[in-house]
């Protein structure tokens, strides 16, 4: 893994280890991603966006594809990356509500400096469907 070119191989380890602990994995170094759940593997995903310590994270539906108890864990993980790190986190998180036949509200949240602030549109079904 190259960090920003900045790093040697030993102390790309040593961060890549001290990535999978934050996520809670440090147990699971030596496993192929075939052999990780789901939720581990997010875990994985986000351990390796961070990396470079960004200021501002950016994840397109990091919980889609996982259980409510995992989808909680991730939601969590990610709160405290934003509380602890001060990492911004912009998400798309697709909660689709249908209030009728005509209109949908699409829900997305974004972190930054620990506040959390959901963000909704109301959008037209005729518009949608254009």
């Amino acid at each position: 893994m190259a960090i920003l070119g900045k790093r040697s191989a030993k102390q790309c380890k040593k961060r890549a280890l001290e990535l999978l602990d934050m996520v809670g994995l440090t147990d699971r170094y030596s496993h192929l991603p075939s052999e990780l759940s789901g939720g581990e593997q997010q875990r994985v995903t986000i351990a390796r966006a961070m990396a470079n310590e960004p200021d501002i994270l950016l994840l397109d539906e990091p919980t889609g594809d996982l259980d409510t108890r995992n989808t909680v864990d991730i939601m969590d993980l990610l709160l405290d990356i934003n509380q602890s790190k001060q990492t911004t986190c912009v998400m798309v998180v697709l909660l689709i509500y249908v209030l009728d036949a005509s209109f949908v509200i699409f829900q997305w949240l974004m972190f930054s400096s620990g506040n959390s602030q959901p963000r909704s549109r109301v959008l037209c079904r005729s518009n949608i469907l254009r």
